[in-house]
């Protein structure tokens, strides 16, 4: 019985709502029709490009401006060395505390007969000549000129010993 009675309920609670609601869309009609009867508008062309013509890459011989000015200048020759261990009681400059990567040189200089570089790093410029330590991998200066200064790197081995590795800081804006 109260099933009943729920059911009458609700069938008259549908019907009012749907009373309450008319059916007339005449005003929806008009704006759509109204909107379709306008004029369609105007789409402007696309624009007409040159064409673009292929490029060939000249400067393939030279250093990639994505690349450090360090050179690995033939490691495979010296991988095989094994080289005694640096001596870690050594007192380091302030040069050895600066990555390789960071360092650029920018000069160099002749006095008395001996060529010092000119290396800039952590917003200072230090000067270096054959024998002085640079960057963090106990690199040692082996040759100093004009353009170009030299160094060998000790590194790990891998099987626990060290082997050197020759680097090489070229003269900022120097041509080859």
């Amino acid at each position: 019985m109260k099933r009943v009675v729920w059911n009458g309920l609700l069938t008259l609670a549908c019907s009012l709502l749907m009373a309450c609601g008319s059916a007339d869309f005449d005003d929806l009609d008009r704006a759509l029709a109204k909107a379709r009867n306008r004029p369609a508008g105007v789409v402007e062309p696309l624009p007409v490009f040159a064409p673009l013509l292929p490029r060939s890459y000249l400067a393939s011989g030279q250093r990639s401006p994505f690349h450090s000015p360090l050179l690995d200048v033939g490691s495979e020759m010296l991988g095989g060395s094994a080289v005694t261990a640096p001596d870690f009681n050594r007192q380091r400059s302030a040069l050895e505390a600066l990555p390789l990567g960071s360092l650029r040189m920018v000069g160099s200089m002749l006095v008395d007969g001996q060529r010092w570089g000119l290396i800039e790093g952590g917003g200072r410029i230090f000067t270096v000549a054959v024998g002085d330590f640079v960057g963090q991998n106990y690199g040692r200066v082996s040759t100093v000129n004009e353009l170009r200064i030299e160094l060998l790197e000790k590194i790990p081995s891998g099987n626990g010993g060290w082997r050197l590795r020759p680097r090489s800081m070229v003269l900022k804006n120097a041509q080859p």
